[in-house]
Parts: structure tokens; sequence; C-alpha cells
């Protein structure tokens, strides 16, 4: 079966990624909209780089953003690993390319809520 489009390689990317994954997970794919919304989409990256049960969701959205086997989008290029996304996002971006990083971000968090388990929901898989 060949995936045509991006909503189909995000859910299959966001499937495979919440596999395995506790409930800390889901519960924190669940708040990244509220703080990208509140607080920007750079200091949400900051923020969840920085703590503890963020980590597991900045590394699925910097594969998601960088990893050219993953998405076409391939929306930054030479971020060769997660600190270098997190410089590049706080140094580099301009405000077209943070408009698509967040957007694109609240569409793979919409698909991680799919598949994610978290505290309220015990029939997800």
């Amino acid at each position: 079966m060949a995936i045509n489009n991006l909503e189909q390689k995000r859910l299959l990317y966001a499937m495979k990624e919440s596999k395995g994954k506790n409930k800390d997970y889901g519960n924190m794919v669940k708040k990244v909209p509220a703080y990208i919304q509140k607080n920007g989409f750079p200091y949400t990256m900051a923020y969840l780089q920085g703590e503890k049960n963020g980590k597991a969701i900045f590394s699925t959205i910097y594969k998601w953003h960088c990893d050219n086997n993953v998405n076409v989008t391939n929306l930054i290029s030479n971020a060769s690993s997660e600190t270098a996304f997190l410089e590049k996002i706080l140094d580099d971006a301009d405000g077209n390319l943070m408009r698509a990083l967040t957007l694109e971000t609240f569409s793979l968090m919409k698909s991680l809520r799919r598949f994610a388990k978290s505290d309220g929901d015990e029939t997800a898989e």
C-alpha cells in the first residue's frame, strides 16, 4: 500500500511513535497544543527538552520535523541533533518557518492523541 499524502504519513508516524509509551507521554501529548498557544512554539520546545516528561515528546517532534525518512516536508533540514534543532528554532527561524512548524506540530499532536494512552483514556492503543 502506497502512502500518498501527508496526513497518512503523519498518522502512521504517530502510531509507531506512541507504541509502548507510558501514560505520561499521552498526558503530555494532550498538553502540548495549549503550551504552544500560550507560550509560542520556541518556548514550548525549550520547556519540553528540559522537562522530564517532555523529553520523549520533544524527540518525537524533532524527528518529525527533521528526519528525511519520516516527513516529506522536512521544514528544518540541517538540524543534525535535538540540540541543533532547538538552537535553529530559537536563533534562526523566521516568522514563516515558525508558523509552518507550529501548524505542523498541532497536526502531529492531533494525530498522536488518537494513539497515545493517557490518564483519562483506558481504550487507546
